[in-house]
C-alpha cells in the first residue's frame, strides 16, 4: 500500500478546492496531461461544462492561469485490488494462491499482509465482509420470499 502520509499531491489539493465529483472528472479526462486553467471562469469553456461552473470558478480562483498536471488515477484502482487481496489473506488463501490470482509476486502479497497486519485491518475486512454477506442473504430471501412461483409452491 502507498504511503499516504506524505505532503499533498495535486489531486488532493484540486479536490479540496472543487470537491471530489469535479476532481475525478478531471482525471477521467485529462489524467496524464497537463491542463491549462484559463484566468476567467467562461461557462463555456469545455472544462466548464464538463465540472459544472461552480467548480470551474473554484478552480479558476485556485489555479487561475497556471498549467495543472492532472495524474491518472491509478491509485483508487491499486487502492481495490490491495483491499481485495486483504480479504482473501484475512479468508486464509496462500501467498502463492493471491499472487498467481492478482498476477503479482509474492513478496507482494508478503508486504501487504504485513501491512494488514500492523495496520490491525483483519478484524476490520472479516466485519465488514461479514455484514455484507448477511445484507445480500437477506435481499436474497427477500427476493425469494416476493418471487410468485415459489410463494404459491410454499403455500401448497
Amino acid at each position: 500500500m502507498m504511503d499516504r502520509t506524505k505532503a499533498n499531491g495535486v489531486l488532493e489539493d484540486v479536490s479540496a478546492e472543487i470537491g471530489y465529483t469535479a476532481t475525478s472528472l478531471l482525471v477521467a479526462w485529462f489524467g496524464g496531461a497537463n491542463l491549462y486553467i484559463p484566468a476567467t471562469a467562461d461557462k463555456s469553456h469545455p472544462v466548464a461544462r464538463l465540472i459544472g461552473h461552480a467548480a470551474f470558478r473554484h478552480l479558476v480562483a485556485a489555479y487561475g492561469s497556471e498549467t495543472l498536471w492532472i495524474p491518472r488515477g491509478h491509485l483508487e484502482a491499486i487502492d481495490r485490488r490491495d483491499r481485495l487481496i486483504a480479504e482473501r489473506l484475512a479468508l486464509g488463501a496462500g501467498t502463492r494462491e493471491i499472487a498467481a490470482e492478482f498476477g503479482i509476486t509474492e513478496r507482494r502479497v508478503q508486504q501487504l499482509r504485513t501491512h494488514v497486519e500492523r495496520k490491525g485491518l483483519i478484524p476490520l475486512i472479516l466485519r465488514v465482509r461479514a455484514r455484507s454477506q448477511r445484507q445480500t442473504a437477506k435481499a436474497q430471501h427477500l427476493d425469494q420470499a416476493s418471487h410468485p412461483v415459489q410463494l404459491a409452491l410454499r403455500l401448497s
